[in-house]
């Protein structure tokens, strides 16, 4: 079954609720965005690698041309609704066009990247770490927790691992975290740029084997142990840099682009 609601659906919606309540404003672009149409993998070459097309999406995309031919020798282009999707879906794809292209433009130098990294220390860094989780709430056992008694209870660990017990040993025992006390609390390594900021606020500065105090967590405390820690070097954190330049600078490309266009127009007048 085809489903050619996401490209279709909110603009024929549109136009009955236009019909329905005709004071409403005429905005089929707006209805598309609140319902986020996305057309931004289109001109994204790392996206369409990993997207997987099976046998029975590509003979789909064949009969979704089929209806197509089938719309324009029928007439039916010429329907309000119609017109006003294919218009909207014309500009997202057309604007995603150029925001790419503005992304595009940005392409810092190995100098850059390396000035970038040393204006935001530790935020680029590889980070080995190891934690213990004290719950808020119900816990394994299946008492209720209150948050003055976990803040207790992590307190109670760090001075056990204070005077002399192993961090993984008391993470192994003691945290509430079923898929790392088995690992003596190990995570995944983390860049500081993936962390969570109520942690890597803790963690930035932590020298190595030192551990947090209790680190206020959505659902409880942690202690966070800090094991090794990898100084970012241009081809680690080239692909994290470039994503935050570009977060700090489009917003100014898209505003001159866009403020040069309305010069132009105003000069063809």
């Amino acid at each position: 079954m085809i489903c050619l609601a996401p490209f279709f659906a909110d603009a024929t919606s549109f136009a009955q609720d236009r019909q329905e309540n005709p004071g409403k404003s005429d905005d089929p672009l707006a209805y598309m965005l609140g319902a986020h149409i996305d057309f931004s993998w289109l001109f994204d070459p790392t996206q369409l690698d990993h997207i997987a097309v099976s046998p029975s999406e590509r003979r789909d995309a064949r009969q979704v041309e089929a209806l197509a031919r089938v719309a324009k020798s029928q007439g039916i282009v010429q329907r309000a609704d119609v017109r006003a999707a294919r218009q909207a879906a014309d500009q997202l794809v057309l604007a995603e066009a150029a925001r790419r292209s503005l992304v595009n433009s940005i392409q810092p130098t190995d100098a850059d990247i390396a000035k970038w990294i040393a204006a935001h220390p530790g935020r680029y860094d590889e980070y080995r770490l190891r934690h213990i989780f004290v719950a808020i709430g119900p816990t394994r056992g299946g008492a209720t927790r209150p948050e003055r008694e976990a803040l207790a209870l992590a307190n109670r660990l760090r001075a056990r691992i204070g005077g002399g017990e192993r961090f993984e040993k008391v993470a192994e025992l003691a945290s509430e975290d079923a898929s790392t006390a088995a690992e003596g609390g190990a995570l995944s390594d983390l860049l500081g740029v993936t962390m969570d900021e109520a942690f890597y606020s803790y963690v930035k500065d932590l020298p190595v084997g030192a551990i947090t105090q209790p680190v206020r967590g959505p659902e409880g405390f942690h202690l966070i142990k800090l094991e090794a820690r990898q100084p970012a070097t241009v081809a680690s954190a080239r692909y994290w840099v470039e994503q935050d330049m570009i977060k700090e600078r489009l917003p100014g490309l898209i505003a001159n682009a866009i403020a040069q266009e309305n010069a132009k127009v105003a000069d063809r007048r």
